[in-house]
C-alpha cells in the first residue's frame, strides 16, 4: 500500500507540473530571477539575535521547481563559500562547478570538522579569488595549505588574515614568510589585510601589485626595519591606493643615525593612485617617510599621535606635506584631508599648542581649502571649548567646509554655535550628539545684528545621535518652531536624521515629518560588530574614501 500511495503521489507531482506547464502563466525569465537571487544573497548572512544566518537567501530558490531549477543552473550564485557550515560547504563547492570562490573561515572555534572542510576547500586554491580566514594560528597556517596545489601562480585576489590572539607562537607568525611556498605565489594579490600579523618588509616583493594594504593591530614585539627598508619596499608598489599602517608601538622602525641617514638618501617617488592613508607613527620617522613620498593632490591623511609630544609635532607635518603635493589634473582642485588624534590635553596645554599654531604660522602658509582633523580629549566646560576652538579656527579656513561632525564631549550653547559654525557659507550637514540639540536649534534662528546675513545659510540636513524625547517636551517645541522659521525664511531644512533617540512616539515622528520632507529613525543593531569612525570614513576595500569636500570631526 505504502507504494502503491508513493506512486500515486508521484503522478499528482507530475501531473501538476504537466498543468502548470500548459497553463498562460507567465513565469519570471531566468536572467531577471537570477538577478532576484543574487541580490536576494548579497543582502542576506548579517547577525542578529537569532544568530548568524548567512545561508537564509537558498530558502527562496525552493519556492517553486522552476525557482529550483535556475537556481541550479546559476553557478556563480554557490560561489561564497562559509566553512562554518560544512555540508553546505562541500555541497556548493559542487554546484560552483568551475567559478571563481570566496572562501570564509573561523578558526578559532577549533572545530576539527570545520577545518578538514576548509582543507578540502583550498585544494581547489586555483579557484579561490578572496579568502577570509579568523582565528588564524601558526600552526593552523602550515597545516591548512596541500603543499601541491602550491607549486603555480596563485590567482588570489584578496586575501584577509587576522590572527589568533590566543595563541602563545603568535609572534612567529611572519607574513609572508611564515606561510611559505604560498607567500611566494601571490603575485595577483591586490588586496591585503592583516590583523596581528608581522609583516617582513624585505620579502614583499611578490606584492608588488598591491592596490590595497592593511596592516593593524601589530604585535608589540614586532621586529624593527630600516626606515629605507619600508621605503624600497613601499616604492615597489607604485599602484596602491590605500595603505593603512596603525602601529602602535614606537619601535616600528629602528632610528639610528645610520639608518636616518640612508633614508634621506632616497630620492623622492611618487605613489600616483594614493587615495588614502594612515599612519601611526612617531613623528620623526613619520617626517621622513612623508618626505620621500611624492602624494597625489587628493590624498586623505590620517596621522596618529600617542602622546602630547608626538601629537604636537605631527602638526609641524604640515610644512612637510605641503611641499611634497602634486597638483592634480582635474579640472577642480580636490581636497586635502588631515586627521590628528591628541589625547589627554588639559586647558594649559591647549593654551600652548594653540600659541604653536600662531608662532609657526603652518595654518595659513600651508592649508587648503578643507580639511578634516580628529581630535580626541576629556570633557572641558564650554569656556575651555570656546578657547580651544577659537585658538584653533583662526588658523583654519572653513570656507569650503560642507559637514561637520562634533563628538558628547563638546558642549557648546547656542551663542558658540551661531558665532563659530553659523556665518559659514557652505556647511550643508551637522552630525551632533543629542546633549547638543537643544544649543544647535536655537542657533538656527539666532539674532543677527546685519539682516542680509543669515544664520547656517546653506544648512539642510541634520543628524542627531542618542537624544532622549519626552512627552510634550520643551526641547521639542523649540525644534518645530526652528524648523518652521527656517522654512519661512526660505532656509528650509530638508533632511533630519534621529539615531539610536529614545522614547521616540511615533507621533512626534508624523509631526516633524509634517515640516521636513525627510525624516529617518535610525536604531544601531546592538548585536552588529562595532566599528570605528575610521572605518566608517574610509571603508578598507571600498571604491571611496569619502566626499569632495570632507568632514571636520571631533571625536571623544
Amino acid at each position: 500500500m505504502k507504494i502503491s500511495m508513493a506512486a500515486d503521489g508521484l503522478e499528482t507531482i507530475s501531473f501538476k507540473r504537466q498543468s502548470n506547464t500548459l497553463v498562460p502563466i507567465s513565469r519570471v525569465p531566468p536572467e531577471v530571477l537570477c538577478i532576484i537571487f543574487l541580490l536576494v544573497k548579497s543582502t542576506s548572512g548579517a547577525e542578529n539575535e537569532y544568530g548568524r544566518k548567512p545561508l537564509d537567501w537558498v530558502k527562496l530558490t525552493h519556492v517553486c521547481h522552476w525557482w529550483r531549477e535556475v537556481g541550479l543552473l546559476t553557478p556563480f550564485l554557490w560561489n561564497v563559500i562559509d566553512i562554518d557550515y560544512p555540508r553546505w560547504a562541500d555541497e556548493m563547492l559542487t554546484r560552483s562547478k568551475e567559478n571563481p570562490l570566496t572562501v570564509t573561515a573561523d578558526l578559532s572555534s577549533k572545530k576539527d570538522k570545520s577545518f578538514q572542510t576548509l582543507q578540502r576547500t583550498l585544494r581547489h586554491i586555483s579557484r579561490i579569488r578572496e579568502l577570509n580566514l579568523g582565528g588564524v594560528s601558526r600552526r593552523n597556517l602550515l597545516d591548512m595549505f596541500d603543499p601541491s596545489a602550491l607549486r603555480q601562480e596563485l590567482p588570489l585576489h584578496t586575501l584577509r588574515l587576522v590572527s589568533n590572539l590566543k595563541a602563545d607562537e603568535l609572534n612567529t607568525i611572519v607574513f609572508p614568510d611564515t606561510l611559505g611556498n604560498f607567500g611566494s605565489q601571490l603575485t595577483s594579490l591586490r588586496r591585503l589585510a592583516l590583523t596581528s600579523f608581522a609583516f617582513n618588509w624585505n620579502a614583499c616583493h611578490a606584492l608588488r601589485h598591491l592596490t590595497h594594504l592593511r596592516l593593524c593591530n601589530l604585535p608589540y614585539d614586532l621586529p624593527c626595519y630600516a626606515i629605507d627598508t619600508f621605503l624600497e619596499a613601499l616604492q615597489e608598489m607604485s599602484a596602491l591606493v590605500m595603505l593603512d599602517y596603525e602601529k602602535y608601538t614606537p619601535t616600528g622602525f629602528k632610528e639610528s643615525d645610520s639608518t636616518l641617514s640612508n633614508a634621506r638618501k632616497i630620492p623622492s617617488f611618487p605613489l600616483p593612485h594614493l587615495k588614502y592613508i594612515r599612519l601611526a607613527l612617531e613623528s620623526h620617522p613619520l617626517s621622513i617617510i612623508l618626505s620621500a613620498i611624492r602624494l597625489p593632490f587628493d590624498v586623505v591623511i590620517d596621522l596618529f599621535g600617542y602622546d602630547e609630544t608626538s601629537s604636537t609635532s605631527a602638526l609641524l607635518i604640515l610644512p612637510t606635506l605641503s611641499a611634497h603635493l602634486q597638483p592634480s589634473n582635474a579640472a577642480h582642485r580636490k581636497i586635502l584631508t588631515l586627521a590628528f588624534d591628541a589625547y589627554d590635553f588639559s586647558e594649559c596645554k591647549v593654551q600652548s599648542w594653540s600659541t604653536n599654531l600662531s608662532q609657526k604660522d603652518i595654518w595659513t602658509s600651508c592649508i587648503l581649502p578643507s580639511m578634516a582633523a580628529i581630535f580626541s580629549w576629556d570633557q572641558w566646560d564650554e569656556d575651555s571649548n570656546l578657547a580651544f576652538l577659537h585658538g584653533l579656527f583662526n588658523y583654519m579656513r572653513l570656507d569650503c567646509l560642507v559637514t561637520l561632525s562634533l563628538s558628547p564631549t563638546l558642549p557648546l550653547g547656542a551663542a558658540t554655535w551661531a558665532t563659530t559654525f553659523g556665518a559659514l557659507p557652505a556647511l550643508e550637514f551637522l552630525d551632533i550628539a543629542g546633549d547638543n540639540t537643544p544649543g544647535v536649534f536655537e542657533a538656527l534662528t539666532y539674532p543677527i545684528s546685519t539682516e542680509s546675513s543669515k544664520r547656517f545659510p546653506s544648512l539642510h540636513s541634520i543628524s542627531i545621535t542618542g537624544l532622549e524625547f519626552e512627552t510634550a517636551s520643551p526641547l521639542e517645541d523649540c525644534m518645530i518652531e526652528a524648523l518652521i522659521e527656517r522654512y519661512e525664511l526660505g532656509l528650509e531644512i530638508s533632511e533630519l536624521i534621529f539615531k539610536d533617540c529614545l522614547y521616540f512616539p511615533n507621533g512626534q515622528f508624523n509631526l516633524f515629518r509634517q515640516i521636513v520632507v525627510n525624516v529617518e529613525i535610525v536604531v544601531e543593531d546592538p548585536f552588529a560588530p562595532v566599528s570605528c569612525p575610521e572605518t566608517e570614513l574610509h571603508p578598507l576595500f571600498g571604491d571611496s574614501v569619502g566626499p569632495m569636500v570632507d568632514p571636520l570631526h571631533f571625536w571623544s
